[in-house]
């Protein structure tokens, strides 16, 4: 009869309008909820080249009842001009608690070159002001104009896998502070797969060899989270990477430019090694593996 048409129409047009009013939520209350899933806590990487590995990286989320704080520190012999160059890089962003950028700082410190660092913060809601510091030169500062949210590049993945539970296929669209280009782009990623890993939480110090190693592994699912580079123009190949993200947005494996792949296990396997093996690091560069 006509009433139970009428009633299917009806809950069809309900379940078109709620899966309208998820896909079309505003970005502002998006990462709001994210923000309500942020757990506290680090995790560290060992940095490899070809299998080899050439440093150390970490992230450290904190959280209070008024910010959330997001800190990454990477840390390798770069192999650079046919020979390896130490280089340091320290991120610090400051974000509310509703997952909208405050403030930002970056210091990258190399070898043969004083530091460089930028800040930047948000001003009334609108202006993100820009600060570079060069030694020997005064201080370039810009100002861009923002509207609404906006994240930078190494937050992307906390983003995607807390808005929602992620799986293959998934899309996300973010607005994106791209430092090469100076300009915020809507940037698109895609999951491409899931798999699982198994990871070192814990290690034991092996007394024969004086080195760590695994004490206790996890089994982590995770999700591979890849630029959908036809959608987003980019200003440099290396400015996204390819991540692979568990459910609560940490990085379990993460590939940037010139075979540098980054993986997640325990501290001691990541760095006290990497610290222990520096007298049997070789000093020279095969051509391949330079990143010129």
């Amino acid at each position: 009869g006509r009433i139970p048409v009428d009633i299917l129409a009806l809950w069809l047009v309900g379940l078109a309008a709620l899966a309208r009013g998820e896909l079309f939520r505003p970005m502002s209350e998006r990462l709001a909820m994210a923000a309500t899933r942020v757990a506290p806590g680090g995790t560290y990487f060992a940095v490899h080249q070809d299998g080899e590995q050439i440093g150390f990286a970490s992230t450290m989320v904190d959280t209070t009842e008024a910010s959330i704080v997001v800190s990454d520190y990477f840390v390798a012999e770069l192999p650079v001009a046919g020979r390896y160059q130490r280089a340091s890089a320290t991120t610090r962003i400051d974000l509310s608690r509703s997952l909208r950028l405050r403030s930002f700082s970056f210091r990258l410190e190399a070898a043969e070159s004083g530091p460089v660092e930028t800040t930047g913060a948000i001003v009334d809601d609108s202006t993100l002001v820009l600060a570079t510091m060069v030694p020997g030169t005064p201080p370039d500062t810009q100002r861009l104009k923002v509207s609404g949210p906006v994240l930078l590049p190494t937050l992307v993945p906390l983003a995607a896998a807390l808005t929602e539970r992620p799986a293959v296929g998934a899309r996300y669209t973010f607005p994106v502070f791209d430092p090469l280009a100076m300009r915020v782009t809507d940037v698109q990623m895609v999951v491409r797969a899931e798999s699982l890993f198994v990871v070192a939480d814990s290690a034991r110090m092996n007394p024969r060899t004086e080195r760590w190693t695994a004490a206790l592994q996890d089994t982590v699912r995770a999700w591979e989270l890849v630029p959908d580079t036809a959608a987003t123009p980019v200003s440099h190949p290396a400015m996204y990477l390819a991540w692979w993200v568990d459910e609560l947005g940490r990085v379990v494996d993460a590939r940037q430019a010139a075979g540098i792949r980054l993986e997640r296990t325990a501290y001691e396997l990541a760095f006290e090694n990497w610290r222990l093996s520096a007298a049997d690091r070789p000093r020279h560069v095969a051509a391949q593996r330079d990143i010129l």
